[in-house]
């Protein structure tokens, strides 16, 4: 039963008469409140005490509360939700824990100073970091390869690191009474990429990674917003692993409905989720992100925070997909290439026989 219904109905038994005392079924009673309302009116109508106005509304008071919690679950907080599925949001990924192959992406949404959030992402992808890698650096493709990126332009190219500049429109989407609507921000970003890993000082809140959630909640909630500090990637792997990342951040002055925005790609092999002769990897994503205070933030960043684990699926699909493909395609030209050296070698015999023993060729003709 709800402990906060439980609460205030032991409150209300100390609060009623002792006459009133012997129907205290009908306060634990998780009906809906017509029907508990009806029921007292009916005891008064017999006769029996009927409750204060006062003690009325209290009754009522938990199936509020329920109803507040079911309309802060449809945003997508699930640091809003149930203790337990709250829980369930890891503050980091470990290469110690395997993701379900073909599963849902981990999400975890955590609020920062102002109006700022930070949000995480990961998904396991049964293929090669260099695989992966290959195709968020293809910066021209992203566009078609990542759903919820509305418009994708490369207008620099970085010839130091590979990186680039890039303008890009990101998108979410949501359907309410058969129609969509869309939520879209833009800006200005500067990709750099780190094939060694990004320096640890580079990355905030890395004294984090053993706390529990509600702690790593409440120190992102004060962990202030520095320029050139990363948010701490949300995949860690013991020494020795080789990551690689990708950081993106807002170009000053330039156009942006953000006014802070760093994000950090990991690419990390798991060795260890792997089957036998295949490939697994962990691709990641945190990003924390402030706009502009006209932007409304609070009512869609949990339909942003979807869109997020909707791209990280989508880029699943397309490796898997490719990679498979590419499987297929070398097993049909081996198949091709089995059947011709098959005719060869047969052409070779028949050759080797009728050098060998004419008299059998012409018995045969």
């Amino acid at each position: 039963m709800d402990a906060t219904f439980l609460h205030v109905s032991r409150e209300l038994r100390r609060t009623l008469p002792a006459s009133t005392a012997n129907h205290a079924p009908a306060y634990r009673s998780p009906g809906p409140p017509r029907a508990h309302v009806a029921r007292g009116a009916a005891r008064g109508a017999r006769g029996a005490p009927r409750l204060p106005a006062r003690e009325t509304m209290l009754s009522l008071l938990p199936f509020a509360l329920r109803s507040l919690r079911r309309r802060k679950d449809a945003f997508g907080r699930e640091d809003e939700c149930e203790e337990q599925d709250r829980e369930e949001k890891p503050v980091v990924l470990t290469d110690l824990v395997c993701l379900i192959p073909g599963g849902e992406p981990v999400v975890r949404l955590e609020d920062a100073p102002g109006n700022a959030r930070r949000i995480f992402t990961g998904i396991d992808i049964s293929a090669s970091v260099e695989e992966v890698w290959d195709v968020m650096t293809s910066y021209e493709l992203l566009e078609s390869r990542i759903p919820n990126l509305a418009e994708n332009q490369v207008l620099e190219r970085f010839e130091e690191d590979g990186g680039a500049r890039l303008w890009q429109v990101g998108q979410a989407k949501w359907t309410v009474l058969s129609k969509d609507f869309y939520f879209k921000a833009c800006t200005t970003l500067d990709v750099h990429l780190w094939p060694d890993g990004l320096p640890s000082d580079m990355t905030a809140g890395q004294q984090i990674c053993a706390s529990t959630s509600a702690e790593a909640r409440e120190y992102d909630r004060t962990l202030p917003l520095v320029r050139g500090i990363y948010p701490r990637p949300f995949s860690i792997s013991d020494q020795g692993v080789p990551v690689r990342d990708i950081t993106m951040q807002n170009v000053l002055d330039e156009r942006s409905d953000f006014v802070h925005y760093q994000a950090v790609w990991r690419f990390q092999p798991l060795t260890g989720c792997a089957m036998e002769g295949q490939d697994m990897m962990r691709l990641s994503f945190s990003v924390e992100c402030q706009p502009h205070w006209f932007l409304p933030v609070a009512p869609v960043e949990g339909r942003i925070a979807a869109a997020m684990g909707e791209n990280m699926v989508a880029i699943r699909s397309f490796v898997e997909g490719r990679k498979k493909a590419e499987e297929a395609m070398k097993a049909r030209q081996d198949l091709v290439s089995n059947e011709e050296d098959f005719e060869r070698l047969q052409e070779r015999l028949y050759q080797l026989v009728e050098e060998q023993h004419p008299e059998a060729i012409r018995d045969e003709a």
